[in-house]
C-alpha cells in the first residue's frame, strides 16, 4: 500500500508540477513572443520593462541601470497568464517610460503547466 501511495504521489507531482522556468528578453520597439507546448498554459513569474544591465540590447543610449516600470508584471500577467501563447510589444506605449533617454528592454520569466 505504501508503494502505491508513493507512486501515486510521484505521478501527481510529475503531471501537475510546472516545467522549468523560461525567460524572454526583448529589446525596446520589438515584440516579445511567449509560448508553451500543446495543452499547456503559461504563468508569468516576473517581468520588468526598463534596464538593469548594460549588456543586453545595446541599440541606444544607456543612462540608467536602475530602471523599472512598476506596472510591468501586472500588464504581462493580464496579457499572458492562462494562455498557450501571447505577444506583447516592448515599448513605452505599453509600459510608460520609466527612464527617459535610456534604451530599454522587456525581461519576462514564466513557466508552463497543464491547466488545472
Amino acid at each position: 500500500m505504501k508503494t502505491f501511495v508513493v507512486l501515486a504521489f510521484l505521478l501527481a507531482v510529475a503531471f501537475f508540477a510546472p516545467s522549468e522556468q523560461l525567460s524572454v528578453l526583448t529589446c525596446e520597439r520589438q515584440t516579445a513572443a511567449l509560448s508553451c507546448g500543446s495543452g499547456e498554459e503559461m504563468v508569468v513569474v516576473s517581468a520588468n520593462y526598463g534596464r538593469t544591465s548594460s549588456c543586453p540590447c545595446g541599440g541606444g543610449p544607456i543612462r540608467d541601470l536602475s530602471c523599472y516600470a512598476r506596472s510591468t508584471l501586472q500588464i504581462v500577467q493580464n496579457a499572458c497568464n492562462g494562455r498557450r501563447a501571447c505577444t506583447i510589444p516592448a515599448g513605452n506605449s505599453v509600459f510608460g517610460d520609466p527612464c527617459r533617454g535610456t534604451f530599454k528592454y522587456l525581461d519576462v520569466n514564466y513557466y508552463c503547466r497543464r491547466p488545472q
